[in-house]
């Protein structure tokens, strides 16, 4: 299989490369869409890919300004992999992230975005793409066990775990 894993630099997106490693040939995606947290996630993502040996694919997208978060993320970067996908071969079998059993955001939610991603994908490639969230089921103590074993702490960025970036909103409602 061949595929593509977003990635953010972050404990769970790196351990979606390293399953989708597992699976065959992958190419480690991160999208800079004008988050805050967006230095400190590329500098994770490019250490976290030398150290599994692999090269990552670096996009960006201009939102004229920078951003906590943006809705309907999770369906802009999917299009985003399955685009770039469709230009660089197509041929590409699945996009992957790294969405857990503890994510609570409604643009990762497993149990409302599995499905309709997994549909839209498959849909918008005539079914050629599938979808896959290799670390579903996983709860964010089970990343951190497994990861663990795998690979040193140090090499990820998280806003919400560590290194914190500091940065947060003009009313103070979103802070890393």
């Amino acid at each position: 299989m061949k595929g593509i894993c977003l990635i953010s630099g972050g404990p769970d997106s790196t351990l979606a490369l390293i399953k989708c490693l597992e699976l065959g040939s992958v190419v480690p995606m991160y999208v800079d869409y004008g988050h805050w947290a967006h230095l400190g996630e590329i500098k994770a993502v490019r250490d976290i890919c030398q150290y599994l040996g692999t090269q990552p694919v670096e996009l960006s997208v201009d939102l004229g300004k920078k951003v906590g978060s943006a809705w309907g993320r999770t369906l802009i970067l999917v299009g985003v992999a399955a685009t770039w996908a469709y230009v660089n071969g197509d041929d590409f079998d699945y996009v992957a992230m790294g969405i857990t059993a503890s994510d609570v955001g409604p643009d990762c939610l497993p149990k409302s975005i599995l499905s309709p991603i997994s549909s839209a994908l498959e849909a918008s490639t005539k079914g050629k793409m599938k979808f896959l969230a290799p670390i579903r089921d996983y709860t964010i103590p089970m990343v951190g066990k497994e990861l663990s074993d795998i690979i040193p702490f140090d090499l990820m960025y998280n806003c919400y775990w560590y290194p914190a970036c500091g940065t947060r909103s003009k009313d103070d409602k979103y802070r890393c």
